[in-house]
């Protein structure tokens, strides 16, 4: 799903950078140089580092950076693990790549 929704986003025009997990996107965020990153696109639940937590360190250096969170667990398994109100975009998988072009449009305008 990460290489699909990484081909799709280039397709768009968008540069995109990868990690497998979150604790390899924290190394990813501070090595940016320039501090480009405008919008973290992540699961919600990850091994090692769930999605809110990875957001929160992201914000640490980008206060104005953005979240879109993705998942396809129940919104009930979501809400027990205390992620109800994600402080950024949602998408449930699964999602059409027109969805998702259309949500990170979305985010990147607001």
């Amino acid at each position: 799903m990460r290489k699909l929704t990484s081909e799709v986003l280039q397709n768009q025009g968008y540069r995109v950078l990868e990690a497998t997990n979150g604790v390899e996107a924290v190394g990813v965020i501070e090595d940016d140089p320039g501090d480009c990153i405008d919008l973290l696109v992540t699961d919600v639940v990850m091994p090692a580092m769930g999605g809110r937590e990875l957001a929160q360190r992201f914000r640490i250096s980008r206060p104005d950076g953005k979240a879109l969170y993705m998942s396809g667990y129940p919104d009930s398994m979501i809400t027990r693990q205390g992620d109800a109100n994600l402080d950024g975009g949602f998408l449930q998988k699964p999602v059409t790549m027109v969805e998702l072009a259309r949500k990170v449009r979305e985010m990147l305008d607001h």
